[in-house]
C-alpha cells in the first residue's frame, strides 16, 4: 500500500476524494496506483510527466483543503507513501 488514510477521518475522506479526477486519480486515493509512478506500463509509461503532473495536482488540491495534511514518508524498501490526514486528528495524537 502506498497511501496512509489511517489519520483521515470517515467524513474528511468524502472532501478528498472529490479533489480526484478521472480514474488514475481516483485509483491513487484508493492504493490501486503507485504515487512513484512505478507502476506505469507500455503506452502508459511514455506518457509519465504528464502523469507526475496529475499526482502534483491531485495532492495540490488535497492540501488546498482547509483542515486536511499530506505528507510523504518512506516505507519498507524505499516506498514512497503518502499520508493524508484530519488535522483534529493529528492535534489529538501529539
Amino acid at each position: 500500500m502506498n497511501i496512509d488514510l489511517s489519520y483521515l477521518l470517515p467524513s474528511d475522506f468524502a472532501r478528498v476524494d472529490a479533489c480526484a479526477r478521472g480514474c488514475y486519480q481516483r485509483a491513487l486515493l484508493a492504493g490501486r496506483a503507485r504515487w512513484s509512478g512505478a507502476d506505469l506500463k507500455g503506452r502508459s509509461s511514455k506518457w509519465g510527466a504528464h502523469y507526475a503532473g496529475s499526482r502534483k495536482s491531485l495532492r495540490g488540491r488535497i492540501s488546498a483543503i482547509p483542515g486536511i495534511a499530506v505528507r510523504e514518508r518512506r516505507g519498507p524498501h524505499g516506498l514512497r507513501v503518502i499520508v493524508i490526514a484530519s488535522a483534529s486528528v493529528i492535534g489529538a495524537a501529539s
